[in-house]
């Protein structure tokens, strides 16, 4: 079924600005148009923006997924460069989540150091405020 550019953004859960940026971007193939110079999208376009929201759920950057999706819509598909790429972000995110619990942990010293310390420098500071 054809859409019009609203249309298929409204269906995709996007602003029409997004989908412009998207295909600049390069994640979206141009649109043919219809008599009336309008863009015209499918249902695959939707498929293919359906991938892209789900790859941003998943933490993907526009640039991972702009670099997946031709690895996706291939029909040789290479699994292996898919499992580099997931691999990598599943690194990234471990790394994100070691951060954020040596943040934890600083916090709740802090925290311990206020309620147990009169020499506590960070206590002293909010006295100053």
């Amino acid at each position: 079924m054809p859409y019009l550019r609203n249309q298929i953004a409204k269906l995709a859960n996007i602003s029409v600005e997004t989908l412009r940026y998207y295909e600049k971007f390069g994640l979206m193939p141009i649109p043919k148009r219809n008599e009336s110079g309008y863009r015209i999208y499918d249902d695959d376009t939707l498929k293919r923006l359906e991938v892209i929201g789900y790859a941003k759920a998943c933490g993907l950057t526009l640039e991972e997924i702009r670099e997946l999706l031709p690895i996706i819509y291939d029909s040789n598909i290479n699994y292996d460069n898919v499992i580099e790429i997931i691999d990598n972000k599943i690194n990234v995110i471990n790394e994100k989540i070691n951060e954020l619990n040596r943040m934890v942990q600083i916090l709740n010293t802090m925290k311990a150091n206020i309620n147990n310390s009169v020499n506590c420098p960070l206590k002293s500071s909010f006295k100053n405020l």
